[in-house]
């Protein structure tokens, strides 16, 4: 049996104004959760699941830690967007890219963006799929016109 499997997962969030001026920039630290675990299990033996293909964005007044027994986003989602993955050229690591755009006809989020994570369920559905990674943060304030992109980049050691 192989002990000391090592998960690392950093969510890199941009905020940009509709020039494409930098507004904010966040690197932060995120929790694989219980959930995503046995995800993690569970696709090694059943090629019947679904792989993890949007990123969520919400916001909660507390902002709480991400904690390992998370199985839902503290509140209800603001929105969901599809990733593009890219596998790393390094051994075990990878990354994967969202960009939630301006309100309006898209329909992202205009709000106080406080956490962030990784499902697999569908784009436009809050609360369906499997919960595998979540970050929370001090707020980031989209305004209508502003876009936000999501680069999270996850390694195993």
């Amino acid at each position: 049996m192989i002990q000391g499997l090592k998960y690392a997962g950093d969510m890199h969030l941009r905020l940009l104004d509709k020039d494409g001026n930098v507004k904010c920039e966040r690197h932060e630290k995120n929790a694989l959760l219980n959930v995503g675990k046995t995800y993690l299990i569970q696709t090694t033996m059943d090629s019947s699941l679904t792989a993890m293909t949007v990123f969520y964005i919400g916001s909660t007044a507390s902002a709480g830690a991400a904690a390992a027994g998370d199985t839902t986003a503290q509140t209800s989602e603001n929105a969901r967007k599809a990733f593009t993955y890219a596998s790393g050229a390094t051994v075990g690591q990878g990354s994967a890219t969202a960009t939630f755009g301006a309100s309006g006809a898209g329909g992202d989020s205009t709000t106080a963006i406080t956490e962030a994570g990784i499902f697999n369920g569908a784009a436009a559905t809050s609360g369906d799929g499997v919960f595998f990674a979540r970050a929370t943060f001090a707020a980031v304030n989209k305004g209508a016109a502003d876009s936000l992109e999501i680069k999270w980049d996850i390694a195993y050691s």
